[in-house]
């Protein structure tokens, strides 16, 4: 059973949408620089800890391919339904465990169904499949970051305030918890009325029949959910996209870690960098359209320039030795990472085409989810060597990567002028 977007008004849907966008993320963020302290202080374990952290990624990168494929047979809207309502038992699960066991679970929970935020893009891509203007959707994709990532701006504040109330860290992380079960919660209320009032699907009326249908199209097989995807027109834009964000979550591992031992800052000025590099994020979003008008919406060499600038921002993040540097390296490193992501998705949307839409982005984010699940462990290992090891290899990872671009660039060029 396919869905389209009737023809409604798209600004009120894209309002909508970029809400979502909004509160999914601002709930996300009160609790993502708690994981790791909150769940230390259940198990009792650093190594446990790593384990549970781990098991997010994981999940991630098992589940992304059938959420892309359901998307693609019941739509983007309904599985919004789906993902946010089962999001908000896993946290509240979250806040109210005492054990190591219900602790994974939960996780495990978020895992496999936190994938709000690419729903959400993947909406915005369906609006553009109705207009032959193709140039309208990375700039409402950059946007759509902006206004999400306000979240990561706020949020902290939020956490700041609780603090203020409770003397216990426990108590603080729980609290949040349950704030992001109920965002999650004004998610699932907000995409059931869309889907009511705006797209005309109901879950409900999905028989039993339709279910095993898609069960046994899907495949409910890892491999089949791969196999679906267009991989000769889109493996070196996922490729690209797991190389990037391998090295970027590599550099920002053990990030509070790596500036207390380089800077001795202080958690008053750490917590100021990352509201900084939040605000950076924003504007980066704002800065995608202006940038796209620049190269000529030539989205190919638009990642070739991220990447190069990414590269040099690791490479003086490496030798500096003053923390104002670091700071200031946060604009063009948010500016570059944010105008990535549209690019690099862009790319796979437009190659796949409007009936792979799904697939593609389910497999782009399984492809991250494995950077997701390593990149901790691999900068633990880094960090133990050197306060500098993890930048020092997330640099490294950057520059292949622009080795491996440029090649790509290189062979798909003498391909069209040979074709041509």
């Amino acid at each position: 059973m396919a869905t389209s977007l009737p023809e409604m008004c798209d600004t009120e849907l894209n309002a909508l949408i970029f809400a979502l966008g909004f509160v999914d993320l601002f709930g996300s963020s009160m609790v993502v620089n708690l994981h790791s302290k909150y769940i230390t202080s259940i198990v009792g374990s650093p190594l446990l800890t790593g384990v549970v952290l781990s098991s997010y990624g994981g999940m991630q990168f098992l589940a992304a391919p059938f959420i892309g494929a359901f998307n693609d047979k019941v739509g983007c809207f309904p599985m919004m339904v789906l993902c946010s309502l089962i999001c908000s038992i896993g946290y509240v699960l979250n806040a109210t465990s005492s054990v190591f066991t219900l602790v994974l679970l939960s996780r495990v929970i978020v895992g496999c169904f936190k994938f709000n935020q690419d729903l959400c893009r993947n909406a915005l891509h369906q609006i553009q499949f109705k207009k032959p203007l193709e140039k309208q959707a990375p700039v409402k994709i950059g946007l759509y970051n902006s206004i999400s990532t306000i979240g990561f701006i706020m949020s902290p504040l939020v956490v700041g305030y609780l603090s203020g109330y409770f003397d216990d860290f426990k108590t603080i992380a729980r609290v949040s918890y349950l704030l992001c079960a109920s965002c999650q919660l004004s998610f699932f209320i907000t995409s059931l009325l869309i889907c009511r009032n705006y797209v005309m699907f109901s879950p409900m009326k999905l028989s039993v029949k339709d279910l095993r249908t898609i069960l046994r199209d899907t495949g409910f097989n890892f491999s089949t959910s791969f196999k679906g995807v267009p991989w000769g027109t889109v493996w070196d834009t996922l490729v690209m996209r797991f190389l990037i964000s391998f090295a970027v979550q590599i550099y920002r591992g053990f990030y509070r870690e790596q500036l207390e031992a380089r800077f001795s800052i202080s958690e008053e000025n750490f917590s100021y960098l990352l509201s900084f590099g939040s605000f950076c994020s924003t504007l980066g979003g704002f800065a995608v359209e202006p940038l796209l008008l620049i190269i000529g919406y030539r989205f190919s060499f638009g990642v070739y320039v991220g990447i190069v600038v990414l590269l040099i921002v690791m490479i003086v993040a490496y030798f500096t030795e003053s923390l104002f540097v670091i700071f200031l390296l946060c604009i063009p490193f948010s500016c570059s990472t944010a105008f990535l992501r549209v690019s690099t998705m862009q790319l796979s949307v437009l190659r796949a085409g409007p009936a792979n839409v799904g697939k593609v982005t389910g497999v782009g984010s399984s492809l991250v989810a494995i950077g997701r699940a390593l990149s901790p462990s691999v900068a633990a290992i880094a960090i133990s060597f050197s306060p500098v090891g993890p930048i020092a290899l997330a640099t490294i990872i950057m520059a292949i990567s622009l080795c491996l671009y440029s090649c790509i660039l290189k062979f798909r060029t003498g391909v069209k002028s040979h074709n041509d």
